[in-house]
């Protein structure tokens, strides 16, 4: 299991989003300098969550904050002590079980989903996981896995048809 580290961040909100700016000394242990999958813990907020180290071009990164990963985390101050770890998981974040078991049984789906770029196959993973109601996660993984099959490969056509 990969090793936590404690940094200092800077909470900031930017019109309509919300970031965490983490200097990039403190996280040499785990960022090769380029975009790193991490689980993130922030105060507050009883869950970690999957989240990306993005570099900002002066050395330095940001993590993006919904407003729905958000929603129940009481205000942050300027400076907040945040939790960050390598996410050596295979997909950056937890796929969901509808989605495991087209994986094993759709043969070509599974060969096209693992043709798709990283950011892609999340948005698959995001797009199955996010309902609440399993019968909308299967509907979902349903059609997603046709349209995939089809040769869609954007992230805003992975639901229509």
């Amino acid at each position: 299991m990969a090793k936590k580290i404690k940094v200092q961040a800077q909470y900031r909100k930017d019109g309509g989003y919300q970031y965490l700016h983490v200097f990039g000394e403190s996280v040499k242990s785990i960022s090769e300098g380029s975009r790193e999958r991490v689980i993130c813990s922030v105060p507050g907020k009883e869950e970690s969550f999957p989240s990306a180290l993005m570099p900002d071009g002066k050395g330095n990164f940001y993590i993006m904050l919904s407003r729905r990963l958000m929603k129940d985390v009481p205000p942050l101050p300027d400076l907040v002590d945040i939790q960050l770890q390598k996410d050596e998981s295979k997909y950056g974040m937890e796929v969901p079980e509808e989605l495991e078991v087209l994986l094993e049984q759709e043969v070509e789906f599974s060969e096209r989903f693992h043709e798709l770029t990283p950011g892609k196959q999340r948005s698959i993973i995001h797009l199955i996981s996010s309902p609440k109601r399993v019968e909308t996660r299967v509907d979902r993984a349903i059609r997603i896995a046709e349209n995939v099959k089809m040769g869609v490969t954007s992230p805003q056509e992975f639901l229509k048809r």
